[in-house]
């Protein structure tokens, strides 16, 4: 199995780039623009520690599980796991778990033991030597191990624990990840549709997959087993200060992937940690925050909308991502960069 390039998807910190200058225009589009989806309201956050005993190994979870009114009848939601960069953990990029909990679907946020928090947190200079090096073939399957296992551990928790019983529909299941979890994505996409990864069973439940800021993952056996629709998201300033990705090579599993519907979205400026949620950081220029809080609603509207297509088979939302007036994906996405659409 060629995993090589995977080592260059991950990364902890944005380049340092000058600020392009942006319209007072590439602001959030109109209301007009944005698909009308109410919320559902509350949602239960709490965090789960998964024991896979055959590796021996612990895998840190977060959900984000819409929550059941009193007296309301239990009725099964899909799921998304969701995978992330190199050096995080499964407390960030809560801006997008959280919001599509309060829109209808399951999120549970993955850890992955290796090329998480634990490479970089405490060693100060080092820490930026011990990411690259965390890059690698090893971390890459065991992040598609992980993904296998948490599908199985889904299986039985609804099976055995009466908190989830009755409230997860396991035969529709999304993929999603940022950087190194957006590789770890493309890689599960591949195996739902037959890509051999010895000791990996094939995930016929995986429906769908978010692809954010990703790297090119390789052959062609590779992009041909991708058989789900996909959503590619990336900027014009996504470069990476941990490998040799440019921003034109983070278009190429759009580019390469055949046969199902596809989407893409370009922003004007954005950078490789917009998709993080770091919005409001004061170690961020002015411009950098401005921009970050105009973008980041866009994503949460585009990827809920690309879920609720093709997990839930929303024929509105379906028709928004497909659209070209004002109220559609172009719509909303045309003052902030550029969108794209591959059908079948």
């Amino acid at each position: 199995m060629n995993l090589r390039p995977l080592m260059l998807a991950g990364m902890l910190t944005a380049v340092t780039t000058p600020m392009p200058e942006v319209s007072a225009a590439a602001s959030i589009a109109s209301t007009e623009s944005i698909m009308s989806i109410a919320s559902s309201g509350a949602v239960e956050e709490f965090s789960m520690d998964w024991r896979d005993a055959a590796r021996q190994r612990t895998i840190p979870v977060k959900w984000y599980l819409p929550a059941v009114r009193p007296g309301a009848a239990v009725t099964p939601v899909p799921v998304v796991l969701f995978s992330h960069g190199l050096g995080g953990s499964r407390d960030g990029y809560e801006f997008l778990g959280r919001y599509w909990a309060e829109h209808g679907l399951a999120v549970v946020h993955l850890q992955h033991p290796g090329s998480d928090e634990s490479v970089w947190r405490g060693k100060g200079l080092g820490a930026l030597v011990d990411l690259r090096l965390a890059a690698n073939l090893e971390q890459a399957r065991a992040r598609i191990e992980d993904v296998a296992f948490a599908v199985a551990e889904l299986k039985r928790l609804v099976r055995e624990d009466p908190r989830f019983r009755g409230r997860l529909d396991l035969e529709r299941i999304g993929i999603a990840g940022h950087s190194f979890g957006a590789n770890t994505s493309l890689w599960t996409a591949a195996v739902a549709g037959g890509f051999p990864v010895p000791g990996v069973p094939v995930l016929p439940e995986i429906k769908a997959a978010v692809i954010l800021s990703p790297a090119p993952v390789g052959p062609d056996a590779v992009y041909r087993s991708i058989r789900i629709p996909c959503l590619h998201m990336t900027g014009t300033e996504d470069h990476s200060p941990i490998r040799d990705v440019t921003p034109a090579q983070r278009l190429e599993p759009y580019e390469r992937i055949a046969g199902v519907p596809e989407y893409l979205v370009i922003f004007t400026g954005g950078d490789h940690m917009v998709f993080s949620g770091r919005a409001g950081t004061g170690s961020q220029p002015a411009k950098r925050r401005e921009l970050d809080a105009r973008l980041q609603p866009a994503i949460q509207q585009t990827s809920l909308a690309f879920l609720q297509a093709f997990l839930l088979e929303d024929k509105p939302a379906r028709a928004w991502l497909d659209g070209q007036g004002a109220a559609s994906l172009a719509g909303l996405i045309g003052p902030l960069g550029e969108c794209r659409r591959k059908a079948p």
